[in-house]
């Protein structure tokens, strides 16, 4: 099973506040932290495991790390934004508990409370192959409870995720992109037609959700698609 889920917080002096985000078996999370005070941008940022209220390792966001699909946690970091990422892969049973995001050797940090469940719905790693000039289409199922909710496609780019296309509800025509959402059947088609050896790679589409007076809403991904266009090598492990 693969699905992302993509949370924001808010790093606060003394945190006190614990935020409740949900990962599920196989799949991943990212929790985006930002930071208000602009003068830590250069500072070191971190994420690590609570156990009583201590962490119990650290990752730290100047440590260097090649490529490497096995590895568990990524940083992503946007100066510009005052934010940086923190992605989970390949999420277990074992990784449910408390976490903290913040700024080292300041009080300026956030606790999150992962909690961790299965899907029965989503969480395919689905392979697409096509040629050049063809069209593609990839069908993303989502949880009933998501209808109502904006719907999108992100492609993995550069150590990051990026918006390809998004609806709430409508059909949407980009350029070469399309998105229709069927919620009477809980799922969501996007197209992308005369495809370019620069299409291939990994997608994932998923849909936002905000509840009332929430400030913070978040971005469930609930299926990767792996675009390989013929000809080309087929390397596209989810790999940051």
């Amino acid at each position: 099973m693969r699905i992302l889920l993509i949370f924001t917080f808010f790093l606060i002096s003394g945190g006190v506040d614990c935020d409740d985000v949900t990962g599920y078996i196989g799949g991943s999370v990212l929790i985006n932290c930002y930071y208000t005070n602009p003068n830590y941008i250069n500072h070191t940022k971190y994420f690590c495991k609570l156990d009583k209220n201590q962490c119990m390792e650290k990752f730290l966001s100047n440590e260097s790390t090649s490529p490497n699909p096995d590895q568990k946690i990524f940083f992503m970091e946007e100066t510009q934004l005052k934010l940086y990422s923190v992605l989970i892969k390949n999420i277990s049973q074992q990784d449910a508990g408390t976490y903290r995001c913040g700024v080292e050797n300041r009080n300026q940090f956030t606790d999150v409370e992962l909690k961790v469940e299965e899907d029965t719905c989503c969480g395919m790693s689905l392979p697409h192959k096509a040629h050049p000039g063809e069209t593609v289409t990839f069908t993303c199922k989502y949880p009933a409870e998501f209808q109502k909710y904006f719907k999108y496609l992100y492609k993995v780019t550069n150590h990051n995720l990026s918006v390809v296309i998004y609806t709430l509800g409508s059909s949407v025509q980009k350029g070469r992109f399309s998105i229709s959402d069927h919620t009477e059947k809980n799922l969501f088609n996007v197209s992308i037609s005369n495809l370019t050896v620069e299409d291939a790679g990994v997608y994932l589409c998923g849909a936002q959700q905000i509840k009332n007076g929430d400030r913070k809403p978040y971005y469930s991904l609930f299926n990767e698609m792996q675009l390989q266009i013929e000809g080309e090598i087929d390397n596209y492990e989810f790999c940051f």
